[in-house]
């Protein structure tokens, strides 16, 4: 199982535990603007949380990047696929941001 997947049913399974159907937990996370509009707090915590989430997955990724890169073979589509979604998370990280902007600025770019 790809692990992006499997973290993601990780993440789920945590709302059992808490007396919470996943549906319903999940749900709750996506509704938090709307039924709590003023708890920064509450939307802190969740954007802490996604963030997290993105940085494991991430991590996840590394952890399994074999010692030797295949050249010869053609790249599976899953696997660019996977690198493309890895590239779109890693850019909505807030440290990719600033790694960003501090390269556009010492290069004057």
């Amino acid at each position: 199982k790809k692990p992006g997947q499997k973290l993601i049913e990780l993440q789920r399974e945590g709302w059992g535990p808490l007396g919470y159907s996943e549906d319903v937990g999940c749900s709750a996370l996506d509704e938090i603007d709307q039924s709590f509009p003023s708890d920064t707090a509450l939307k802190a915590a969740r954007d802490e949380f996604c963030m997290t989430a993105m940085r494991t997955y991430l991590q996840s990724l590394e952890d399994r990047k074999p010692v030797k890169l295949e050249m010869a073979k053609p790249i599976p589509r899953d696997t660019i696929i996977e690198f493309l979604d890895a590239c779109n998370t890693k850019m909505d990280l807030p440290e990719t941001h600033k790694r960003l902007v501090e390269h556009m600025m010492a290069t004057n770019q």
